[in-house]
């Protein structure tokens, strides 16, 4: 009789563990909805303070100068070439700017 009770008691177990397992997957398609709401609603808020960052409102304006560029090459018995480049500085001056749209 006492072996009857332990078999329904851990099949009870069972049935209580399965059904929080299933309750917490259905759930899951939910909780993901509501955090993904929450970011956007965030951003949203964000982006009326801020204003949205758009690509083409930035501008960039850069001059590259290289300096002090040296390069040695030597070939080597059979064909293969060494090549050592020494004292390369590449100089970047400029600037990006940030034009805002005005918000009507």
């Amino acid at each position: 009789m006492l072996r009857h009770k332990r078999a329904q008691s851990t099949a009870e177990y069972a049935i209580v563990i399965a059904l929080v397992v299933g309750a917490a997957m259905a759930m899951q398609v939910y909780l993901k909805r509501s955090m993904q709401g929450g970011i956007r609603y965030a951003v949203d808020k964000a982006a009326n303070v801020t204003g949205q960052y758009e690509p083409y409102y930035l501008e960039s304006s850069y001059t590259n100068t290289e300096k002090g560029y040296t390069e040695t090459d030597e070939t080597k018995l059979g064909g293969a070439v060494s090549r050592q480049s020494l004292d390369r500085r590449t100089e970047r001056s400029g600037a990006q700017t940030v034009k805002v749209p005005v918000q009507q």
